[in-house]
């Protein structure tokens, strides 16, 4: 039997660089969110499962294009879009809508790829 009551939604990162707090970051193939500011060679609590609010720009490779909910986003040097060809690495999945060309907060679904 798998005791589920260990697994947990934050663990103790070193993000390699200077990062804000709730900016969407990424350590090797592990998507997270800094809890707090994060300094390079220090662990810091992130979340790496779960639903966070960050802002989404409507944009793809071919130029602007609107997220719908279920639009899988991809994380390209700091900005959650839709972006999977040009620098884009899987993130997570919208679940809400952004106009295309806008940029919104919205709640995004961590994902692990």
């Amino acid at each position: 039997m798998t005791n589920y009551d260990a697994i947990d939604n934050n663990i103790a990162l070193d993000l390699g660089a200077t990062v804000s707090a709730g900016v969407a970051s990424q350590v090797g193939s592990i998507n997270c969110v800094p809890i707090s500011d994060a300094v390079s060679g220090t662990a810091v609590a992130c979340y790496v499962k779960g639903v966070i609010t960050h802002a989404v720009t409507a944009v793809d490779d071919m130029g602007n294009a609107a997220v719908s909910v279920g639009d899988k986003l991809y994380l390209n040097s700091g900005v959650l879009n839709v972006d999977s060809v040009t620098g884009g690495t899987a993130f997570g999945v919208a679940l809400e809508d952004v106009t295309s060309g806008a940029t919104a907060t919205i709640r995004v679904k961590i994902e692990q790829y």
